[in-house]
C-alpha cells in the first residue's frame, strides 16, 4: 500500500509541473549574431571567419558562416559570375571606408534579396560594362557614399526593397548611371542627398531609363533633379520613359524640379504615361515637378499620353525664339489627373508649348499656366502662348471712395463680371 501511493503522489507531482508549464508564457533564447570576416584579398575559405586574421576569401563562405548574421568586409567583393546574397547582413570593416564594397564586372549578375548592405562611407555596389545588379525585396542598400549604386555601362533592375539615406558629394545621392541601362520597377528610393544634381538619381551620358513601380521621395539635390536628374551628354541620345511610380516630397534647394530632363551633346527621348509626381519643392520653395532644359542648343521634348497626375509647375526652358525651347507633345489619348500646368523663361506669344500628333484635337482643358499675363490658345494642332490684355479696373467701395486693380483678359472677348 506505500508502494501504490508512493507511486500516486509521484504521478501528481509530475502533473502539476506538465500543466505549470503549460501556462507560464514561452520565452524564446536566440543567440546573438554571427560576425564573419570577408577578404577576398588575403582571405582563405579554410579559415573560420571569426577575425580579421581568419577572414575568409570568397562570399558564398561568408554566408555560409554568418547563418543570417553580419559580415565585415574588408576589401573589395568582385562579381564576375551569378550570386545572389540572402539573409545576411553586409558592413564595411572598420578603417575600410574607402573601397567600394561589391564590384559587379563582365558577365557578373548580382542579386540581393532579404540582405542588407550597410556602406559606412563606401560605394555599396559599382556595376560595370557587361554586369547587372538586381535589385529585389527585402534589400536594403544604405549609408553609402559618393552613392549608393554606381553603374557605368552595365544595367541595374530594381523591382523591390529600398536603396536610402545615401550621399554624395557629387551627383546621385541614391544611384548614378552613366551609359547605363536601369529599370525601377518597384522598391523606393528615399532619403538620399547629392551635393550637385539628382538626389535619388543621377543618369548621365546615353543612358537608358525607365520608371514603372518604383517610388523616388524625400531625397534632395544641391543643384537641379531633387528626385531623378537625365542628361544626355555622352555619345548619342538618352532615353526616359515613366508608366507608373512617382516622384514625390523631393527638394532642390538651389535648383528647380521633382525630375529634371536636360539636354546637353545630345537630347532626351522623353515619354510619360503615367505615374505621380507631386509636392517637389525648388529653389524658390514652389512646387516645379518637371524641368524640361538645355545646357546646348537643343532641347528636350516630352511626350505625353495615358493618366498622369502631375502637380505643380511644368518648366520649359526657352530662348525667347518662337522655334527654340522646349516643349511638350501629345501623342496619344490623353486624360491627366488634373490640368498641367505651364510655365517658361519668357512666354513669348505665338511659341508653339503644347503639340499634338496627327490625328489628335488640342484640348484647353488639360493645361493651364503658371502665369498671370500669359494664356494658352489654340492654334492648329497646337497650344500657344497668347499675351492676355491688362486693364484696370474701379470699383465703388461702400464709403463713396474708388478703389483699383489690374486685371488681364483675353483679347477681343468680354471681360468676365468676376474679375
Amino acid at each position: 500500500m506505500q508502494t501504490k501511493s508512493w507511486h500516486k503522489r509521484i504521478l501528481a507531482a509530475l502533473l502539476c509541473v506538465c500543466l505549470a508549464a503549460c501556462w507560464m508564457p514561452t520565452v524564446s533564447w536566440a543567440a546573438p549574431d554571427t560576425e564573419i570576416f570577408l577578404d577576398p584579398l588575403n582571405g582563405d575559405d579554410h579559415n573560420d571567419g571569426s577575425s580579421k586574421e581568419e577572414a575568409v576569401e570568397s562570399v558564398e563562405k561568408a554566408m555560409e558562416l554568418a547563418d543570417g548574421g553580419v559580415v565585415y568586409v574588408r576589401n573589395t567583393v568582385s562579381i564576375d559570375s551569378e550570386v545572389t546574397l540572402k539573409n545576411t547582413v553586409f558592413q564595411i570593416a572598420e578603417g575600410e571606408s574607402d573601397i567600394t564594397f561589391f564590384r559587379v564586372g563582365q558577365g557578373g549578375v548580382l542579386t540581393i534579396e532579404d540582405a542588407t548592405l550597410i556602406g559606412n562611407g563606401a560605394v555599396t555596389v559599382q556595376v560595370n560594362a557587361g554586369g547587372t545588379l538586381n535589385i529585389k525585396q527585402g534589400a536594403s542598400l544604405k549609408y553609402g557614399a559618393s552613392s549608393a549604386v554606381q553603374v557605368f555601362d552595365g544595367e541595374l533592375n530594381m523591382y523591390g526593397g529600398t536603396i536610402s539615406n545615401n550621399k554624395s558629394e557629387r551627383d546621385g545621392g541614391g544611384i548614378y548611371l552613366w551609359n547605363g541601362t536601369a529599370q525601377f520597377l518597384g522598391g523606393v528610393v528615399e532619403n538620399n542627398r547629392s551635393e550637385k544634381a539628382g538626389g535619388g538619381l543621377c543618369a548621365l551620358g546615353n543612358s537608358n531609363v525607365t520608371i514603372d513601380g518604383t517610388i523616388f521621395r524625400n531625397n534632395e539635390a544641391g543643384t537641379n533633379g531633387g528626385g531623378v536628374y537625365i542628361e544626355a551628354n555622352g555619345s548619342k541620345d538618352a532615353t526616359f520613359v515613366m508608366k507608373s511610380g512617382s516622384i514625390e516630397n523631393n527638394t532642390a534647394p538651389n535648383g528647380r524640379g521633382g525630375l529634371a530632363i536636360m539636354a546637353a551633346d545630345y537630347n532626351v527621348d522623353a515619354t510619360l504615361s503615367g505615374g505621380t509626381i507631386q509636392n517637389n519643392l525648388d529653389e524658390d520653395q514652389e512646387d516645379t515637378a518637371i524641368l524640361l532644359g538645355s545646357w546646348d542648343t537643343e532641347y528636350p521634348v516630352l511626350k505625353l499620353s495615358g493618366s498622369p497626375n502631375i502637380q505643380g509647375a511644368i518648366d520649359l526652358w526657352d530662348e525667347g525664339e518662337i522655334d527654340k525651347g522646349a516643349y511638350l507633345i501629345v501623342n496619344g489619348a490623353f486624360s491627366p489627373a488634373q490640368p498641367l500646368c505651364i510655365s517658361d523663361i519668357y512666354g513669348l506669344e505665338g511659341r508653339a508649348v503644347v503639340r499634338y500628333a496627327q490625328g489628335l484635337t488640342p484640348n484647353l482643358e488639360d493645361f493651364t499656366t503658371s502665369f498671370t499675363s500669359t494664356a494658352l490658345a489654340v492654334e492648329g494642332s497646337n497650344l500657344v502662348w497668347l499675351d492676355l490684355v491688362r486693364i484696370r479696373v474701379y470699383t465703388a467701395t461702400d464709403s463713396g471712395q474708388w478703389k483699383s486693380d489690374w486685371v488681364y483678359v483675353y483679347p477681343n472677348q468680354a471681360i468676365d463680371p468676376e474679375k
